[in-house]
């Protein structure tokens, strides 16, 4: 009885969606025969239809979990995929701050001397404890963004 069943089972397996088609028959001994094609006297036609897949709780809580899972791992990588833009951003910015402070720093150290804007277009010339003070200034600004 256990190799009917579990030749019903490895043919509707094998077999096609519409179903498939067996043949039992009993030969001359006595003994149960089952095949796919009529080729024996005394044979009966089976048709086996293929079970409809069950689902269980446990593959329903698999497949949850592992849907959760993809969704983090998904959410991680957007994540970090911002972190590393906004990390490129942050580069671009300090290093063109850098440029521009070594320029200014450049500039400073060069000059004659240095103006300071009054408003109403009028220019004053620093003295020279201002123009010190701008220079440190203009040192320390390099010394932050070129770090």
């Amino acid at each position: 009885m256990k190799s009917y069943a579990i030749l019903l089972l490895c043919l509707a397996w094998l077999g096609q969606a519409q179903g498939v088609e067996i043949y039992k028959w009993v030969d001359e001994k006595g003994r149960v025969h089952y095949g796919d094609r009529p080729g024996h006297a005394g044979v009966e036609q089976i048709t086996v239809q293929p079970a409809a897949p069950r689902q269980d709780n446990d593959l329903r809580e698999r497949e949850d979990k592992q849907r959760k899972l993809l969704k983090s791992m998904e959410d991680d990588r957007k994540q970090a995929e911002q972190a590393r833009a906004q990390a490129k951003a942050d580069k671009e910015h300090r290093e063109q701050e850098c440029k521009m402070a070594r320029v200014r720093l450049k500039n400073y150290e060069q000059a004659g001397y240095l103006y300071a804007d009054e408003g109403d277009g009028k220019k004053r010339i620093l003295s020279d404890e201002e123009r010190k003070d701008s220079l440190e200034k203009a040192k320390d600004a390099a010394e932050y963004w070129c770090k």
